[in-house]
């Protein structure tokens, strides 16, 4: 146990020396005109490859809500809004399988939680107001 702590600690303290770049760093927000043909999480992450070509991680957000805006908790714990009818996805160089995420109403202050679990690597979730699923 004290071996995987100092591990941690050496791992923080290599990635604020060598200044790690944050794994949102490629988050895009995609309008709902760029991926109406995309039937599912994976057909847009693969769409994706095209521009980004060392792409390893896609997880996409799409809301299919009419009516409310969602907010996508990122892996280093900001938020990324999704209005409705709208689709936002986290890309990045890294090969993580899957990352836990919040999706709340977009509003301020303390905000309905619709999912709270994990998101799937070149899957992502399909959402509304009442809740989300996997994006199959």
């Amino acid at each position: 146990m004290l071996s995987k702590k100092l591990l941690l600690i050496t791992s923080i303290f290599i990635s604020f020396v060598c200044q790690a770049q944050p794994v949102n760093e490629h988050s895009q927000r995609f309008l709902r005109n760029n991926f109406t043909a995309f039937t599912n999480g994976q057909s847009f992450c693969q769409s994706a490859v095209v521009t980004h070509k060392n792409m390893k991680t896609c997880f996409p957000v799409f809301n299919t809500s009419e009516h409310v805006g969602l907010k996508f908790k990122l892996p280093d714990g900001s938020y990324m809004p999704v209005q409705q009818g709208e689709m936002a996805a986290t890309i990045d160089t890294t090969n993580d399988s899957s990352f836990n995420t919040e999706i709340t109403l977009n509003c301020t202050g303390k905000c309905d939680v619709v999912y709270s679990g994990a998101i799937n690597n070149m899957e992502g979730l399909i959402c509304n107001e009442f809740g989300c699923k996997p994006w199959k």
